[in-house]
């Protein structure tokens, strides 16, 4: 597969929300790349300061391609520039740009074709229909072969006339599975503000319509009207400067809460920390994982073994004024702020707990702490955000493979989830490139919406249409060990055990061997390995030009440096990890090879030519007196069939 790379300019400015950028399967940076640059801008109804939008991620997505991110590029002034390498080329490659400051997201959809510049504008008015091809992208649907058959159908089902930021992207994509048709339009959202003591302050909430409102008395109530998505809300004081920013999901139809305060400082302030306090005769074990939010595994996203928990730290009197009795897991460093289930002492009993920080007597869990710290009396500003309940994203079977497995999964009553997600058995889902685990080599996913199972019944599953019934025993989302990467064949499990490997050196290797002829028409390759570990150096040179290695095979034709014969081309590269440093070069000198045309001279031609006859007549088998004296069968060698 050829590579090829995205070179993007963006500009901010009071406009509409935008990003133009460009692929060429040019690899170089210099100054002369034929390179398509455009702008990022915000619209002039925004109520947000442009000057306050410093850096966006961009990804690009794809059938057949791990997603390529760049992540907090760097915008000053307004304007920003950068490049993203190897993308390999194919059809409805999907781009998504994300403000990191203010949540707002835009896609666009680009086919990437070999040797030619493929220029993209993301904006909202391209959202629509690439966030209908992301969701079946994300649910395991080959989307590089939609044509404008495909793009017609879709489009006819996108609402007119209403922003990206309320439709339902989700409930076309499964509907356009399905055949079928309804309503996509969602509401809006609420955020409800509560305010004490920070007359002066203004709040918003950095949406679409981008409202906010400043603080008239020392004590208010209002609410904010919100676009549905993930947002920030910030709270600045009277002089307008920002002082504190939280993130915040709204629902459509649904309420999120924002407590503004002014209040006297306490040691034991848990704003943005997810602390579990266990109350015990002695330091308890605990293994927790989210039920909600990004459903992260706490303690495996910690290090920690599920055969060998560490027990709970005694609690200290920053956090309780009498933490007599008490133990504490810290999970703030891993937790997405979703709701909690644990098991304490490696035990069989699973409790169900709170989001964010909690107190389990034993009996119940409790947001309120019993012991509380005593105020400091300074002044502190206090800002806390409670997100609606997000409904269940799905049921999620994690199996750990070689190649991405075929599945085929029902319920102990019979309900053929797959089925109902509008696949058949001849045609059954291949299972997802897992992403967000511990470490995701080896490991894919297949997702059940929450409406294509029945809650409590367990599942049971065919893997490649060959494995036989495969019974979970899970009502849940587990992940099912196969191949064994993390401990036993054909192990299940509740949480994410996966682990990333020790680091170990990386690797490079360069092929053609240096010293040979290579042709105009051929490609230098080189085969990184990255050794599990962080790159801290990454270089490419070939002939005075620089690029950046990607893990796994990097491809650089040869006709990009050189289109003629006895050119000398030289590569180097290095990379650096904290194993050490590895280098790899090579000299190849050119060779024009011109391409041999097919021609039917002297080709030898092979012509298989059926009996039609059936062999009526035995007797005439044997004519002219031909008789097989080898094998002694007297089939062989002799006249058959023939017979009118």
């Amino acid at each position: 597969m050829q590579k090829h790379f995205m070179k993007i300019a963006a500009v901010l400015s009071l406009s509409v929300l935008a990003f133009f950028f460009g692929c060429s399967n040019t690899l170089s940076n210099s100054e002369n790349d034929s390179v398509e640059y455009g702008s990022i801008c915000i619209s002039s109804s925004r109520a947000l300061d442009v000057s306050t939008l410093t850096s966006a991620n961009v990804t690009v997505s794809g059938w057949g391609m791990n997603d390529i991110t760049k992540t907090s590029v760097a915008i000053h002034d307004g304007i920003g520039s950068f490049q993203i390498d190897n993308i390999p080329a194919g059809k409805n490659r999907i781009v998504t740009v994300k403000s990191n400051v203010d949540g707002a997201l835009i896609r666009a959809i680009v086919d990437v074709s070999p040797n030619v510049e493929n220029p993209v504008s993301v904006t909202w008015n391209t959202t629509p229909l690439a966030s209908v091809y992301y969701n079946l992208l994300k649910s395991s649907n080959d989307i590089s072969g939609f044509g404008e058959t495909e793009k017609t159908k879709i489009a006819s089902m996108i609402p007119e006339g209403v922003h990206p930021s309320l439709i339902d992207y989700a409930k076309i994509a499964s509907d356009y599975k399905a055949g079928t048709i309804s309503n996509y339009i969602l509401d809006f959202g609420t955020v409800s503000v509560t305010t004490k003591d920070v007359n002066g302050y203004t709040i918003q909430v950095t949406d679409v319509s981008s409202e906010k409102k400043t603080v008239s008395s020392d004590s208010e109530s209002f609410d904010l009207r919100s676009y549905p998505g993930s947002w920030k809300v910030i709270v600045y004081d009277e002089n307008g400067t920002e002082k504190i920013k939280k993130d915040i999901t709204v629902i459509a139809g649904e309420t999120s809460t924002v407590n503004v305060s002014m209040s006297s400082g306490s040691a034991s302030d848990f704003t943005g920390k997810t602390i579990v306090f266990v109350k015990a005769n002695s330091a308890p074990t605990i293994w927790a994982w989210e039920t909600s939010g990004d459903m992260v595994s706490l303690s495996a996203k910690l290090g920690q073994k599920w055969e060998n928990q560490p027990k709970m730290a005694a609690a200290t009197t920053d956090y309780m004024t009498d933490p007599t009795g008490w133990y504490m897991a810290d999970f703030s460093s891993v937790s997405s702020g979703g709701k909690i289930n644990f098991k304490i002492n490696s035990g069989n009993q699973e409790i169900t707990g709170l989001a964010g920080t909690f107190w389990y007597d034993g009996s119940s869990c409790s947001a309120t702490n019993p012991s509380p710290v005593s105020g400091t009396g300074e002044k502190t500003l206090s800002v806390s955000v409670k997100n609606p309940d997000i409904p269940q994203a799905g049921i999620r079977i994690y199996v750990s493979a070689d190649t991405a497995p075929k599945i085929w999964v029902w319920q102990e009553s019979g309900l053929a989830s797959t089925q109902l997600m509008g696949y058949a058995w001849e045609n059954q889902p291949v299972m997802e490139k897992a992403t967000g685990l511990n470490y995701d080599e080896n490991w894919y996913v297949f997702e059940i919406p929450s409406d294509k199972y029945t809650d409590g019944e367990t599942f049971t599953f065919i893997l490649n249409s060959s494995s036989g019934d495969i019974a979970s025993g899970k009502a849940t989302t587990f992940w099912y060990d196969a191949k064994g990467v993390c401990g036993a064949e054909k192990t299940f499990y509740d949480s994410d055990t996966t682990k990333k490997p020790d680091p170990v050196k990386h690797t490079l290797k360069i092929s053609p061997a240096s010293g040979k002829e290579i042709g105009t028409v051929s490609s230098i390759k080189i085969e990184a390995g990255f050794g599990y570990d962080e790159i801290t150096e990454n270089s490419v040179t070939i002939n005075g030009r620089s690029f950046t290695l990607s893990e796994g095979s990097n491809s650089y034709p040869v006709s990009d440096f050189a289109t003629t014969e006895g050119v000398t081309i030289t590569v180097s590269a290095a990379l650096t990890n904290s194993k050490g440093t590895a280098t790899v070069s090579a000299t190849y000198t050119t060779k024009l090879l011109k391409e041999d045309p097919f021609t039917w001279d002297n080709v030898n031609a092979y012509f298989v030519l059926t009996d039609r006859f059936y062999n009526g007549d035995t007797t005439n088998d044997h004519s002219y007196f031909r008789q097989n004296g080898l094998s002694g069968d007297e089939n062989v060698a002799t006249f058959h069939g023939g017979d009118l």
